[in-house]
Parts: C-alpha cells; sequence; structure tokens
C-alpha cells in the first residue's frame, strides 16, 4: 500500500482497516435494538411489498417452508452467523411475526 509516495506495510494498512471498523463492532446495544426495530416495522407489511426484505433480498434467503398453521416462513443471512425468519399468512400474503437467530453482536443494523 503506498499512502503518498510512501510504501507501507501490510500489517500496517489491516490495522488501520481494522480500527476504522472497530466502532461499528463495538456494541453499546444501539444497534442490535435498531435491527430489532427495523424488522419489526416489517409487521403488517405484504410480503411482496417492495420496501420488505422478502420482496427486495431473494439472493439472501436461505430457504422457506411450511409451518404448522400452513404459513410460510421465509429465512434471511444477514452479517455473519444472523440469522432472520419471517412468518407470512397463508391467505393475506401479510408479515404476520418475526424472529432471529443470532446474537446482539451479530445481529446489527447501525443507526
Amino acid at each position: 500500500m503506498r499512502v503518498r509516495g510512501v510504501r507501507l506495510p501490510y500489517q500496517f494498512a489491516s490495522l488501520v482497516v481494522i480500527i476504522a471498523f472497530l466502532p461499528s463492532c463495538a456494541s453499546d446495544g444501539r444497534a442490535h435494538e435498531n435491527f430489532k426495530a427495523v424488522m419489526s416495522k416489517q409487521v403488517g407489511k405484504d410480503a411482496s411489498d417492495p420496501t420488505t426484505d422478502t420482496a427486495r433480498l431473494y439472493s439472501n434467503r436461505i430457504g422457506q417452508s411450511e409451518l404448522p398453521n400452513g404459513n410460510i416462513e421465509i429465512g434471511f443471512r444477514q452479517f455473519r452467523a444472523c440469522r432472520y425468519y419471517f412468518e407470512i399468512d397463508k391467505n393475506t400474503r401479510k408479515i404476520v411475526k418475526w424472529r432471529y437467530e443470532g446474537t446482539e453482536q451479530e445481529c446489527t443494523i447501525p443507526y
């Protein structure tokens, strides 16, 4: 890596990148609360609404299954190990519930 004609070792460049992203990794809980608030706003929307993850994040889908009550659950992957799922009413196609699997540090949306 070069900075104004100075060659920097890769270790230093890696350290700069890590330090730049460190604040986003440090969780005081607000990023996780934001994640939960954003996901909760999906409930009540039509599953085909272009503002919902179910309609626009097809490439992040990890699966779909039919629940015992006949509704459909669609799963998505987020960053790291976070997974979240929307339950869609079989008759109205509205999102009726959501849930997630992961830790507070994994399931975040920056605020």
